[in-house]
């Protein structure tokens, strides 16, 4: 069925594009569970203010893993691109 029949709308995007939101989305996540984490563990005590350190940790080490991991994504795909536009 095609979409123009049923009154729906196509938006395309650029692959680039696309993995760019991708990424953005993915850093405000990871940022936003680190927030989180953040505020409870600034409210907890004892061991539950420890076991949220670990928490906070793992989530940071995740979130600049993930970070870099795009970063290095982000610079060979743009490398790529550049090179068949060429």
């Amino acid at each position: 069925m095609q979409c123009d029949v049923i009154g729906g709308v196509v938006f395309r995007r650029g692959r680039g594009e696309f993995i760019d939101v991708q990424i953005e989305r993915e850093i405000a996540a990871d940022k936003a569970e680190i927030d989180r984490l953040d505020s409870e563990y600034k409210q907890a005590v004892g061991e539950a203010k420890t076991k949220l350190k670990v928490k906070v940790d793992a989530a940071r080490k995740r979130y600049e893993s993930e970070e870099n991991y795009w970063s290095r994504e982000s610079m060979r795909f743009n490398a790529t691109e550049t090179l068949r536009s060429n």
